[in-house]
């Protein structure tokens, strides 16, 4: 735990190199072992892999640390932070079909309606749009503003997602 905390001090202080040394030697004092400790591994392979990503430190060890934490039969809130991390790759790595395809493979397992990345025709533009046009009922800015906030936890994530793929 102590390698995580200073992992993390060091990632504050924009020294992902340093922060991936401390995730890495976390790793390695829990023997690489999500039995002993599944919480702390979860974070720090977490960390580690968005250190490695923002450091462009070794991606094929980043892409690993995701897959591992992605295995893992552990609640998908869990590995937001991994999905993050690979959709933010992705695009970085100009595949945005990967990107896309990540961000609402997420949104689906959060139970959100995401639609399938292909081709769309314009009707369907159209028809979308005015579901939601209809859906605000001509409400100004003002009174879309005064909307109380959104605290569903599933929705903020699946928004995240999202933003982090449109770039």
């Amino acid at each position: 735990k102590m390698n995580l905390r200073a992992g993390r001090k060091a990632s504050s202080n924009a020294s992902f190199v340093t922060a991936v040394v401390y995730f890495k030697s976390g790793r390695e004092l829990l023997g690489r072992s999500w039995e002993v400790d599944p919480d702390t591994m979860l974070q720090l392979c977490s960390e580690e892999a968005n250190a490695r990503f923002i450091a462009n430190d070794d991606l094929e060890t980043m892409n690993a640390l995701i897959n591992e934490v992605m295995d893992q039969p552990i609640p998908l809130r869990d590995k937001f932070k991994v999905y993050e991390v690979k959709v933010k790759s992705a695009l970085g790595a100009g595949n945005l079909h990967e990107c896309l395809d990540t961000a609402l493979e997420f949104c689906r397992k959060l139970g959100l309606p995401a639609p399938k990345n292909k081709p769309v025709s314009t009707f369907i533009i159209l028809k979308e749009h005015m579901k939601t046009k209809h859906a605000l009922r001509n409400r100004t800015a003002e009174e879309i503003a005064c909307l109380p906030e959104l605290i569903d936890e599933q929705i903020i994530m699946g928004r995240k997602m999202l933003i982090h793929a449109a770039g």
